[in-house]
Parts: C-alpha cells; sequence; structure tokens
C-alpha cells in the first residue's frame, strides 16, 4: 500500500533537513516553514493532488543543474494557469518533493529545482506561457529534428489505391512510367494512364517517382512526420483540410511546395479518413495531439493558436 503524502513529505525532510520544520520555530516566516510548508500540499483537496503532480510529470523533466530562472513561486503561477486553479507556493513545493524534485536550498522561501520543461505551458487565454522562453523547452530540438528528417513515403504509396477505392473514388489504371516535367508529360500509350488533378490525391504517385527532385520527395517525408507527431482521432470535432495545411505551413512551411490531391493522400495513408470524400473540401475527424511548433514570432504564433482555437481542435486538456 502507497504511504499517504504526508507521511512521504516527512520523511524527505527528515532525511534533508533533518527535522520536520514546525511553522512556531525562530525564522519560520522568513525561511518558508510558516506559510509556504510544502506540507500544505497533504491538506489540500483530493482531486488536486494527482493533478498537480501529473502536470509535474507531463512540463517538467530533470535535468543536473539548478534551473535558478524559475522558483517554485512562479512556477505554482504557471501550473494553476493551466489547471485553472489556484496553487500555492507550499503546495507545488510538496507535489515537487513527491514527483521526485529536490531543492537545491530548503533554508529559501521560494525554492529552485534542477529542471527543464519537455513542452510550453499554456496561459489562461490558452497562448504559450510568456513565463517561459522557447529556448527553455527541451523538446523543442529534438521535435524538429524528428519533423526535419523526411519520411520515406515511397512505400505507403502502394497502400493509396485501395484506400481511395473504399472511399468510392474512381481510380484509374495503374500508371506506366512517365517522364517528369513541368507540368508532367504523359506517355504515348493511350488508355494506360490519365494524370490526376491537382486536388487528385493520386498526384502522390507522380511526386514520390523517382525523376521527381529531391526537394519534393523532402517536403512528402517532412509532412508525412508533421502528420504523425501533431495529429490525432477526434470523433468529435470535423476540421477542414485547409485549416490543417494552414497549420503545417505555419511550422514547416512545405505544403505551398506540394500539390493539394498530395496531401490529401499523406493525410489517407495515416489513417485520416475524409467525411465526404465527395465535397470539394475535404473534412476530417482529427484534432492536434500537442501545440506544433510555429515560426514567424510571437505575432504569427498568436494567429496560428487563435485559428486553433477558433477550429476547435487545440490539444486535450492534460
Amino acid at each position: 500500500m502507497s504511504k499517504e503524502p504526508e507521511e512521504t513529505i516527512k520523511e524527505l525532510l527528515i532525511q534533508h533537513v533533518g527535522r520536520v520544520p514546525s511553522k512556531e520555530e525562530p525564522n519560520a516566516e522568513r525561511l518558508g516553514w510558516k506559510f509556504d510548508h510544502p506540507l500544505a500540499f497533504a491538506a489540500i483537496d483530493r482531486d488536486l493532488q494527482p493533478r498537480l503532480t501529473q502536470w509535474i510529470h507531463d512540463t517538467l523533466t530533470p535535468r543536473k543543474t539548478e534551473n535558478d530562472r524559475h522558483t517554485s513561486y512562479g512556477l505554482k503561477h504557471i501550473a494553476e494557469a493551466e489547471l485553472n486553479q489556484y496553487v500555492s507556493n507550499g503546495e507545488l513545493k510538496g507535489a515537487m518533493l513527491l514527483s521526485g524534485y529536490l531543492p537545491a536550498d530548503f533554508n529559501v522561501k521560494n525554492w529552485t529545482f534542477a529542471f527543464k520543461f519537455v513542452r510550453h505551458p499554456l496561459d489562461r487565454d490558452g497562448l504559450p506561457s510568456q513565463a517561459v522562453a522557447k529556448r527553455e523547452i527541451a523538446v523543442i530540438q529534438p521535435l524538429r529534428e524528428a519533423v526535419s528528417v523526411p519520411r520515406d513515403v515511397l512505400t505507403d504509396v502502394q497502400r493509396l489505391r485501395p484506400l481511395l477505392r473504399s472511399l468510392g473514388l474512381t481510380v484509374p489504371p495503374d500508371r506506366v512510367k512517365v517522364q517528369m516535367s513541368n507540368p508532367p508529360l504523359v506517355p504515348s500509350i493511350p488508355g494506360r494512364y490519365e494524370i490526376p488533378t491537382f486536388e487528385d490525391p493520386l498526384i502522390l504517385e507522380l511526386e514520390v517517382d523517382e525523376t521527381w527532385t529531391k526537394k519534393g520527395k523532402q517536403n512528402l517525408g517532412v509532412v508525412a512526420n508533421w502528420i504523425e507527431l501533431y495529429l490525432e482521432p477526434d470523433s468529435n470535432v470535423s476540421v477542414g483540410e485547409r485549416d490543417i495545411w494552414s497549420l503545417v505551413e505555419g511550422s514547416v512551411g512545405c505544403p505551398r511546395f506540394l500539390e493539394h490531391g498530395s496531401f490529401r493522400a499523406l493525410l489517407l495513408l495515416a489513417e485520416f479518413n475524409p467525411e465526404n470524400a465527395h465535397a470539394k473540401e475535404w473534412r476530417f475527424k482529427t484534432r492536434l495531439k500537442q501545440l506544433p511548433i510555429l515560426r514567424g514570432g510571437k505575432k504569427w504564433e498568436r494567429y496560428y493558436h487563435r485559428k486553433i482555437n477558433e477550429a476547435g481542435i487545440a490539444p486535450r486538456a492534460s
């Protein structure tokens, strides 16, 4: 049976401070033991306890050196903005102890810890918190690298025609080898292949052709990675393909190099089926897993986050 939070916090204090400091002892107020005691965590609502520790688990990760940019007092403001519930300094300190984070100095009012952010916490308006700088978020660089390393979509293309048939769309015979140019050239074999329109997902077959430009192939892989990283199914949300396209462009800037149909094909290959494949604009039951990395500074970042909220595709609250 797991220990109660109060018991665990007391054991940690005895281990690292040598005692459980009292609110009545000398200098208790100056040292934070009177109004900011970590045992305050044990007294809060039982529903908030797991939400606060889960927030720490989802938002922070340990590092070797102290992070003196954020004290427990600052962290508590960041946490309560996302949890939409008041969190005291002492409650945050207790939650950090229970989550495995020891302060650099127990005998100060506002503790500091050795941690870094793994995601960008949001403010009360659902926008990235200005209390946390982008450079502080450890996950940004790995995500940027993951999005930038093209995934090979060549092996996926063979699944495209059966997918289109399952949606009730007309699929022409398999194409023969075509010479790529701008526009593509059709081989002189009547009836064997019809060049798809730019909105037709089969345009992807041309874009992955071995004679296509390296830039085109790279962009296909980048967008395929983006879809895998940031989208998840959600039966309660319906979003237009142009809203998704806009977010990809704001994040990695590739769609302007891709045909519209290829973007549709990549969504299909990622198992996102349109609500109506015969509609002029396809709509999908999907939402964001997490907020994408966006380019263009704070002005554009706020613009895209506003668009995310208007489309109703913001990540689920943790």
